[in-house]
């Protein structure tokens, strides 16, 4: 099987498309050949990496890229993919779409009007010729819009070396770590719900700490937000962590919180469960029928009371912290390391294939 995988990566912005398409080639290309087309030009070490043209041409692609089975196309809303999905069309050659939970209709209502524009001339085409759409989790596919064809199959984690093993028996630590988009990641209804439960957070010496980069002024936005609920005793803005300074974080939390509105597959989510993190996550984040069905954290709601009643029953709770942290530890290696995720991900492919021969 060939396939090419084509994404538009920018290597100095914060996202998940970002972090999961190179790893999703490189896992995909031990197994087949697999190749990435990224349009914004940087190359990526260990993975085959093709040619950026002005014109898009198979023909400009050493063998066997120049005559793919299958192309895939990460996010919907690039120009660069207009141009090329339209040759392969002529040439006969199927393609699909991963969103990345950009067809959810809480996506599609950011910047309506525009997207709305865009549709109709330009994006709605490109979805209806696509032979599938690969939707991250089942939640996604429910919730998104225009597609009345498509699979399920998420993205993977690397396998940490370490894992959570000690849990707090008072002054537990929640944590998020990831882009600190107040709307989209539901940090605004995190703040709210941390007023609503905190009493509670007080009276047994909690925390919770916001770890991710500054950009466009969000970390001054989020201390007003804090000071405007009265809970700057309890929230803690961070700059961005990675590598090992964001292992000793996960290492030193107790509970891993994601209050997002809309997802695709939350990656910060996936990698918090590895480590053996519980997780609190809002239904928004695609993750709450995982987390449920094995046990591996609280789930809720996208709103701020039903976030307090997470927060509220974790503490409660606590005492289960260690139990959960087996199960999230179990279960997300079991399901969602690379190496599995690409095996599922290829079967899907050669049954598309087949459908389209």
């Amino acid at each position: 099987m060939v396939v090419i995988h084509i994404a538009h990566i920018d290597p100095s912005v914060l996202g998940g498309v970002q972090v999961v398409v190179p790893q999703h080639v490189t896992a995909q290309g031990r197994i087949a050949d697999v190749a990435l087309l990224n349009t914004h030009g940087e190359a990526f070490e260990g993975i085959t990496m093709l040619p950026v043209e002005k014109h898009f041409s198979l023909q400009d692609f050493p063998a066997p890229f120049d005559s793919p089975d299958l192309v895939v196309f990460h996010e919907i809303y690039r120009v660069e993919f207009l141009g090329i999905y339209k040759k392969l069309k002529k040439l006969g050659i199927p393609y699909l779409i991963v969103p990345h939970a950009g067809l959810t209709r809480h996506a599609q209502h950011i910047k309506r009007l525009k997207k709305t524009a865009a549709n109709l001339l330009l994006f709605r085409e490109f979805v209806a010729s696509a032979a599938a759409v690969q939707f991250l989790t089942e939640q996604e596919r429910s919730a998104s819009l225009f597609v009345d064809k498509g699979f399920v199959c998420g993205n993977g984690m690397m396998v940490p070396e370490h894992r959570k093993s000690v849990f707090r028996e008072e002054n537990l630590r929640f944590l998020y770590i990831g882009r600190l988009d107040v709307f989209h990641k539901g940090l605004d209804l995190l703040v709210s719900a941390v007023a609503e439960c905190g009493e509670e957070l007080r009276s047994h010496g909690c925390s919770v700490h916001l770890f991710g980069p500054e950009l466009d002024g969000v970390h001054g936005r989020l201390h007003d937000l804090i000071s405007a609920n009265g809970v700057g005793d309890l929230m803690e803005v961070h700059g961005a962590v990675t590598g090992a300074e964001k292992q000793r974080e996960l290492l030193a939390a107790d509970c891993f919180v994601q209050a997002s509105r809309f997802e695709g597959m939350p990656l910060g989510v996936l990698e918090a469960l590895g480590y053996g993190l519980p997780c609190i996550v809002t239904d928004g984040t695609c993750m709450d029928d995982f987390i449920r069905e094995h046990d591996a954290g609280w789930t809720c709601a996208a709103s701020a009371d039903s976030l307090a009643a997470a927060l509220r029953q974790a503490i409660r709770e606590r005492e289960r912290l260690a139990e959960k942290s087996t199960n999230a530890v179990l279960w997300s290696r079991r399901e969602f390391s690379w190496e599995a995720v690409a095996a599922r991900t290829l079967s899907h492919y050669e049954t598309l294939i087949k459908q389209t021969e």
